[in-house]
């Protein structure tokens, strides 16, 4: 392991730092998938040379061969950002971690995904991490019919599928009250859920 000593003026005492080069692993925050990939990042400690890196290997559950894919990427090392949605003067400190993602993937499709930390300082923990993911499925029309209405624009003059809206406001009115209808069927499971479980 590694260390830099790194010298602290201060008012009226002085103190010495240790940036550790060694590599800590930390939390491994998985994203929401979408239909082709999957996303990590994963929190880190110690690494002030910045030379930490994760290798990525998956596979099918199906598969028993693994396949190779690009290393996951250092972010963090002291990098501050504006933060537009706050305001002027905002800032937000980048968190140190590896992060990356898996594309080209199949939707529905269940992967074993294996990440593996490495550092030439070392690395003061759980190297490797093996997960069970799953992509998202293609959406898929409901199994009981649904009602369908047509919509057209307000100068629209060529023949009309029925049933269809009259106009925005008729077909917005419908949304309002459709979703109305929902939340309170929603909020009747709840309740009956809650009865069931006797709370």
């Amino acid at each position: 392991m590694t260390k830099h000593i790194v010298p602290i003026l201060g008012w009226l005492t002085a103190g010495i730092l240790y940036a550790q080069d060694e590599v800590t692993p930390g939390e491994l925050i998985i994203e929401r998938p979408t239909l082709i990939s999957l996303g990590f990042e994963w929190r880190i400690g110690g690494d002030a040379n910045g030379n930490a890196t994760a290798f990525v290997r998956y596979r099918r559950s199906a598969e028993t061969a693994w396949h190779d894919y690009l290393p996951l990427y250092r972010i963090g090392l002291g990098l501050r950002v504006q933060n537009s949605m706050i305001g002027r003067g905002a800032f937000y400190s980048i968190p140190d971690a590896l992060a990356g993602s898996i594309m080209d993937l199949q939707p529905g499709t269940e992967y074993e995904v294996r990440l593996e930390l490495r550092d030439p300082d070392g690395v003061a923990g759980e190297a490797v991490r093996t997960l069970k993911l799953k992509t998202r499925s293609e959406p898929a029309l409901p199994a009981s019919a649904v009602e369908v209405r047509h919509v057209y624009p307000p100068n629209y003059t060529g023949e009309k599928e029925k049933p269809f809206f009259e106009d925005n406001q008729e077909a917005r009115h419908y949304r309002i009250s459709n979703n109305t209808r929902q939340n309170e069927t929603h909020d009747d499971h709840i309740r009956n859920g809650r009865r069931l479980a006797g709370r």
